[in-house]
């Protein structure tokens, strides 16, 4: 893999070049990320690389984001982390309980 390898990262059509990575880092800083998809956010893919993954409450941008440069890795940990510290993610119910509720909706039990 090459350091870092952005798959999506913001609202754009497949085909078109992604936001950058300071792009995302402005969204962490201003928007709360969806809890629903909180186990993603950060995996441990091994052998030093991992991924970055997830949507936002209040806008839409999808990321995907994936690498082994450790500056890259540890800014968007840093900014994830802060981020689920951001009074809008804490409101928020936990990810378990979104998707009790969407199973009950869906007539699932």
């Amino acid at each position: 893999m090459s350091p870092t390898e952005i798959r999506s990262n913001g609202t754009r059509t497949l085909g078109d070049t992604p936001d950058s990575i300071e792009t995302l880092l402005d969204v962490l800083a201003h928007h709360p990320l969806n809890r629903m998809f909180e186990r993603v956010f950060i995996e441990n893919l091994g052998n030093g690389s991992w991924r970055f993954h997830g949507n936002f409450l209040t806008v839409s941008h999808v990321f995907d984001i994936r690498s082994d440069d450790p500056e890259t890795v540890r800014l968007l940990t840093r900014a994830i982390n802060a981020n689920r510290r951001m009074p809008g993610f804490r409101s928020q119910p936990s990810a378990a309980k979104q998707w009790r509720a969407i199973r009950q909706m869906r007539g699932f039990k």
